[in-house]
């Protein structure tokens, strides 16, 4: 870090605007840093009551959006500061702490079109690359993008590559991708840059359900291989669909 960039102690409180209140928990990415987050996020309501707006948690993050004229920003940010010592000692109410929510998925190019590119471009075997992604356990640190997109990590280092330089302008849902130091799983048709690797027939956005999304932040995942002929018993669409 530079003599010109910002310190922090954290977590640090920093009101954006009238109505937006940052709190930073860490400047990297881990997991108790996570926690926080998701500790906070869960108090939020406890401490804006009828007030707050909307809870935007990302990697390091929480940024709290609030009426100012059910509370004044000052005695948000106040709030909060206060709080924290109780906020730490919450417990982490999640389904990740009873199970490790698998994810049914079939490597194979026909459903994962950047499969054997990237094993090539990676200097491995397809079959390394498979066991390398499916034998990692990952946590959900944020969901975003679209409707259900968790952000998972962290990837294997040997599997980690750049976004694609030109995104496809279709990805078809249930599409398992990596990118950078993270995996995830479209949960929907959408454009998308990541690198296609296989695809789950497994549904991650279900609006009509409670809660709508299959994963929330804390959660821990593996991906499970099926060959083809699982993948369309369990209703995965074999068709390409991507572009």
């Amino acid at each position: 870090m530079d003599s010109h960039s910002p310190t922090y102690d954290y977590p640090s409180y920093e009101l954006v605007n009238e109505f937006s209140l940052l709190i930073r928990f860490s400047e990297e990415l881990d997991d108790e840093a996570s926690d926080d987050i998701i500790r906070a996020s869960n108090y939020a309501q406890q401490l804006l009551p009828g007030g707050l707006t909307d809870i935007i948690p990302s990697y390091t993050s929480l940024m709290i959006v609030f009426d100012p004229l059910v509370f004044p920003p000052e005695t948000v940010k106040q709030k909060f500061q206060t709080a924290w010592p109780e906020i730490q000692q919450q417990p982490l109410a999640k389904k990740s702490d009873q199970t490790l929510i698998e994810i049914p998925t079939c490597y194979d190019p026909s459903v994962g079109p950047d499969l054997l590119v990237v094993a090539e471009q990676l200097q491995l075997s397809w079959q390394e690359l498979v066991a390398r992604h499916s034998s990692a356990h990952y946590r959900v640190y944020t969901l975003g993008f679209s409707p259900g997109f968790a952000f998972m990590g962290q990837l294997d280092s040997k599997l980690r590559i750049p976004r694609k330089l030109t995104p496809r302008t279709q990805v078809p849902a249930g599409s398992v991708a990596i990118a950078d130091f993270q995996t995830a799983v479209y949960p929907r048709q959408s454009p998308g840059g990541w690198h296609l690797i296989g695809r789950t027939p497994l549904r991650l956005f279900t609006p009509d359900k409670q809660p709508p999304t299959l994963l929330q932040p804390g959660d821990r995942v593996r991906f499970t291989p099926i060959d083809l002929e699982q993948f369309s018993s369990l209703g995965g669409d074999l068709d390409g669909g991507w572009v």
